[in-house]
């Protein structure tokens, strides 16, 4: 299923989704930095 931001969300394996939510993230600040 999807929250309203519309990122996947698996209530069975809420761990994994924090890491991948995580990893997204730091991935689109390193990306912001780099073009900044």
């Amino acid at each position: 299923m999807r929250d309203k931001d519309g990122i996947i969300f698996d209530p069975i394996a809420p761990r994994a989704g924090e890491r991948l939510i995580a990893k997204c993230t730091l991935v689109g600040l390193t990306d912001n930095d780099k073009r900044s």
